[in-house]
C-alpha cells in the first residue's frame, strides 16, 4: 500500500511540474482588471522622440512626451475594448512572458534609443528593455510598433 501511495505522489509531482506555469492570459479573452501596458522610448544621439505611455484595462491611455515630440508633457486618449483585446492577443502570440528581459549589449550600435515594454496581467509583470541597435526577436519589434499604432501615438509624437 505504501508503494502505491509513494508512486501516486511521484506521479502527481511529475504531472504538476511538467505542465509549467500557467499562462497569465485569460482563456476566455477577457481583460483582467489589473492589466497595464507600458511603453517608453529613450533618447538617442539625434532627435529621436522621447516619451512614455500607459494603457490601462479600462482603455484609458496616458502619454507623456519629454523630448522631440509634438506634445511635450501629458496627454490622454482611449482605445476601445475590442482593440485592447486584440492588443493582448498580440502579447500572447508574441509569447511575451517567454522572451528575454533585455536585448542590450555593449556590442550594439550606441546611437539608437532603447524601448522598454511592460505588461502586467493577472498579478504577473514582465518588462523587456530593447536597445534598438541590438538584435531582438521580430515578435518584440512588431509588438513595440503595434502598441504605438493601437494607441495612436503619432498624434502626440508628430
Amino acid at each position: 500500500m505504501r508503494r502505491k501511495v509513494a508512486l501516486a505522489s511521484v506521479i502527481g509531482v511529475l504531472v504538476v511540474t511538467s505542465c509549467g506555469s500557467p499562462s497569465p492570459f485569460p482563456q476566455d479573452g477577457s481583460i483582467p482588471a489589473d492589466m497595464v501596458v507600458q511603453l517608453s522610448r529613450s533618447a538617442c544621439y539625434g532627435t529621436c522622440p522621447v516619451y512614455g505611455l500607459t494603457v490601462k484595462a479600462d482603455g484609458s491611455v496616458s502619454f507623456d512626451g519629454t523630448e522631440y515630440t509634438e506634445t511635450i508633457g501629458p496627454a490622454n486618449g482611449r482605445i476601445d475594448e475590442d482593440t485592447l483585446k486584440a492588443l493582448l492577443q498580440e502579447f500572447k502570440t508574441a509569447k511575451f512572458f517567454e522572451l528575454d528581459d533585455e536585448y542590450t549589449s555593449d556590442d550594439c550600435a550606441t546611437d539608437h534609443p532603447t524601448v522598454s515594454t511592460a505588461l502586467t496581467i493577472n498579478g504577473e509583470t514582465k518588462e523587456i528593455d530593447h536597445d534598438t541597435g541590438c538584435d531582438a526577436p521580430q515578435e518584440l519589434v512588431t509588438l513595440e510598433q503595434r502598441i504605438d499604432e493601437v494607441v495612436g501615438s503619432e498624434r502626440w509624437v508628430g
